[in-house]
């Protein structure tokens, strides 16, 4: 059974998601502008960075820049891909 909390307006108010669009994925569209289809670049991750956030993330870039991301195998805290 799980436990139930009840919670103010203010903590309402303060857990809402963000509005779509505030991700600012500057830095991601940077770095995918300047490679070419069949380039690829790599990601070294920092602690506490999810993987699946940094990948999701990207590819939001690419696809905004109407190019594919081919993810590649890689080791622990590095993420590679290619271009498409």
């Amino acid at each position: 059974m799980p436990t139930f909390s009840k919670l103010s307006r203010e903590e309402v108010a303060a857990r809402q998601p963000r509005p779509k669009g505030s991700l600012d994925l500057t830095t991601y569209l940077e770095f995918v502008r300047e490679l070419n289809p069949g380039e690829g670049g790599e990601l070294i991750l920092q602690e506490g960075e999810s993987p699946r956030t940094i990948k999701r993330r990207l590819s939001m870039a690419a696809t905004r820049l109407k190019r594919n991301i081919r993810w590649r195998h890689s080791q622990d805290g590095v993420l590679r891909f290619e271009v498409r």
